[in-house]
């Protein structure tokens, strides 16, 4: 397994400490869990009622690519995010606050996990800036816009990170092992932002750090449904879970990280917010 991580891992049915078979990437349990490696992408989801939503959104997303005529081997991942992307806004968009957290946040000798990494060019992209061990975790392992996307990346930039397909509402992660966590446009796609946010303190060390960058969000004064009908009317159309907040929906989820919006503060002019907590909220005060 890359980076010697296996130790970190517990299972995703009894949340017990994962054993190892003897020179293999096989990882079991005694409850009788066993997860797979399989073209270069770790399996660690448990069954059952949460994993067959993760399902649900792999076909949401797969349908509306099919739709937007996107669904396909684009060759444009590789150029991502400075070339000529298939979202040449969007990457725009997200490139410019990847770029402010890098200079906020020291990823260097860090252990890290993104969530909602997508096809994994978030990694490919900072791992020419910083020297960080990371795993990419994503629910969907499609090939062409999911995780299983990540490996011909990861060989078209020669870097290395681990490609977990797993349930964030459950990670197969143990406590208090994870130095920072991040999100990028990706923490409004979860309807139950509490017990996202209750994982990620759960697995951030003492202190920990954690990163949503590029979220979206709504004004006071509008309804949620009202809004996704008239902004997100294609995602809702296929099932994507879509999410928006207001920014004060965003910080009561996240009051257990003691989240802040950080715009403001660091005169960051974008669409998306960025937001930022700690696991150990007495120190908060340090930062800005």
């Amino acid at each position: 397994m890359p980076m010697n991580l296996k130790n970190i891992f517990i299972c995703p049915e009894c949340h017990k400490k994962l054993k190892s078979h003897l020179f293999t990437d096989t990882l079991f349990c005694d409850c009788g869990f066993q997860s797979k490696k399989d073209n270069g992408l770790f399996y660690l989801h448990s069954r059952g009622e949460s994993w067959d939503k993760c399902e649900v959104e792999k076909k949401a997303w797969i349908n509306l690519h099919n739709e937007l005529g996107m669904y396909l081997d684009n060759e444009d991942h590789f150029y991502l995010p400075d070339g000529r992307p298939h979202l040449k806004e969007f990457y725009k968009e997200a490139k410019r606050s990847i770029d402010k957290l890098l200079e906020l946040e020291n990823f260097n000798d860090k252990l890290c996990l993104d969530m909602g990494a997508g096809i994994g060019w978030v990694e490919c992209y900072m791992l020419k800036q910083v020297k960080s061990r990371m795993i990419a975790l994503e629910c969907s392992d499609d090939i062409y816009n999911g995780l299983g996307r990540s490996v011909v990346l990861k060989k078209h930039n020669g870097c290395e990170f681990l490609s977990l397909v797993a349930d964030m509402h459950n990670v197969p992660i143990v406590d208090n092992s994870i130095d920072i966590v991040f999100m990028v446009d990706a923490l409004h796609h979860f309807d139950n932002l509490r017990k996202l946010i209750s994982e990620v303190h759960r697995v951030l060390k003492p202190g920990g750090h954690f990163w949503a960058i590029n979220e979206p969000y709504r004004p006071d004064n509008m309804g949620e449904l009202e809004y996704l009908k008239q902004y997100v009317a294609l995602e809702t159309k296929h099932g994507v879970a879509e999410r928006r907040p207001t920014i004060k929906e965003y910080l009561d989820a996240g009051n257990i990280i003691n989240l802040q919006v950080l715009n403001d503060k660091i005169n960051f002019v974008a669409p998306g917010l960025i937001l930022r907590g700690q696991k150990d909220p007495a120190n908060f005060s340090m930062f800005i």
